[in-house]
């Protein structure tokens, strides 16, 4: 699993210890990268587009794309999302705001199931 973010760095809104906890437990987790300062571009067929730190690259293509906004909860996607895709799961903050550990794991979780 690959978690980008594309402003500050993950986790920058969390007190200083709570932060520092919940990014080494996800730092143990098998199969994890987090990539801080990372824009996507593009999903293509062979590649996913990204800009890090001012350098463009390419990852793998993705199976499952997690989408993640705002400080607020919210039901869902916006339907033209909904209609551009096969299938739509939501979960984590889109029920409850939580903490980026509890949602790393919710989409870990989810990744299994697939």
């Amino acid at each position: 699993m690959t978690a980008t973010k594309r402003t500050d760095p993950i986790g920058s809104m969390m007190e200083m210890i709570t932060k520092k906890l919940t990014l080494m437990r996800i730092d143990r987790m098998n199969n994890v990268t987090l990539m801080p300062h990372t824009a996507v571009n593009a999903f293509e067929t062979d590649r996913v587009a990204v800009e890090k730190d001012g350098e463009t690259m390419d990852l793998k293509p993705f199976e499952t794309v997690i989408f993640a906004s705002g400080m607020l909860s919210s039901p869902g996607p916006d339907p033209a999302i909904e209609q551009a895709v096969e299938t739509v799961e939501v979960i984590g903050d889109a029920e409850k705001v939580l903490d980026i550990y509890t949602a790393v794991h919710a989409g870990y979780a989810l990744a299994l199931k697939y």
